[in-house]
């Protein structure tokens, strides 16, 4: 005797573009708590995180590397941007 092999179709649900667009939006909703997450575990930090890697660079400035100009700009951005956030 020999088995017959039989096709099962399976029935899928096409997503409408409500759907679809609902589905995207949770995507977007999980990344930004996530990175939300890594924001918080910086929470009272920040400012001395930009303290220390400044500090870091004028150390390493002091033993005879040249540190590139826009390096000091962008630490003064990262460091006015924490005291606004912490004005908040």
């Amino acid at each position: 005797m020999v088995a017959k092999k039989t096709k099962v179709k399976t029935k899928t649900k096409k997503k409408t573009t409500k759907e679809a667009v609902e589905e995207k939006k949770e995507v977007v909703k999980q990344k930004e708590e996530n990175m939300g997450g890594m924001l918080d575990k910086l929470k009272g930090k920040k400012t001395y995180l930009t303290a220390i890697v400044v500090g870091v660079i004028a150390a390493v400035e002091s033993l005879g590397y040249t540190i590139p100009g826009f390096v000091y700009h962008m630490l003064g951005a990262i460091g006015l941007g924490t005291l606004r956030h912490g004005m908040k």
